[in-house]
């Protein structure tokens, strides 16, 4: 059972086995409006479809497809569909230890909610792609 209202409002998440600390997840968004809330984990996601709207540090930020949304831990934030088009977007989550891991230092926080890098969003979309199929390590 979806738990959305709208049956067009979908999402979808999947954990790899082989790798603790990170989420993928895939959403399509029309009615859903998400109310305030935070992740525990770091929040990188590219919009593929139509425009995202979200409240971020006290301010509105718009995310039309080819961007990319980025979130720090504990970033207080809402979302929902900007236009009358669908909202799709693919994030993965990662948490601290994850993501400092990978990147080979310390911790660091994302100054911006939005990038508006139309190369980094379609490489990141779909690598995220890639990464949601992959049956293996």
């Amino acid at each position: 059972m979806s738990p959305f209202e709208h049956p067009e409002d979908q999402a979808q998440y999947r954990r790899p086995a082989h790798r603790a600390g990170v989420e993928l997840y895939h959403a399509h968004i029309l009615r859903h409006s998400f109310d305030p809330h935070t992740h525990e984990a770091y929040g990188l996601g590219a919009i593929t479809q139509g425009v995202g709207r979200f409240r971020w540090r006290g301010g509105e930020h718009l995310a039309p497809r080819a961007t990319l949304m980025l979130m720090n831990p504990e970033d207080i934030h809402t979302g929902e569909a900007a236009t009358e088009d669908a909202w799709g977007y693919r994030m993965v989550y990662l948490d601290e230890a994850v993501l400092s891991a990978l990147y080979g230092g310390p911790a660091w926080r994302f100054d911006a909610a939005v990038a508006h890098d139309a190369e980094a969003a379609s490489r990141a979309a779909a690598l995220m792609a890639t990464l949601w199929r992959a049956r293996e390590p």
